[in-house]
């Protein structure tokens, strides 16, 4: 068994998710290996994302937002733009901390 963590970049605007595509892609390509046929790893492939921050914090105060539902928002930006712009990078498990 191997695990695998993860952090992703913040609840940041999705426009961010190519500066940091490099990380995706090798985790992802990681992934792969270790459970390809060849070596068959049994693998836990978690990424988390921290959605309360003083940066989330700050930014949702100045559109009145709240905190959580802004981090919800941009969570699921960076997973629609993660996917069309590099492809199928999804964690086995995704969780917000």
């Amino acid at each position: 068994m191997a695990d695998l963590h993860a952090a992703s970049p913040g609840t940041s605007p999705a426009a961010r998710v190519a500066g940091h595509a490099r990380v995706y892609v090798a985790f992802d390509l990681l992934y792969r290996l270790l459970t390809s046929p060849a070596l068959q790893y049994s693998v836990q492939y978690v990424r988390n994302f921290t959605d309360v921050d003083d940066k989330i914090i700050a930014r949702a105060a100045q559109r009145g937002e709240d905190p959580l539902e802004l981090a919800r928002r941009f969570i699921t930006e960076f997973h629609q733009v993660s996917g069309a712009t590099l492809g199928r990078f999804d964690a086995v498990v995704a969780v917000a901390a």
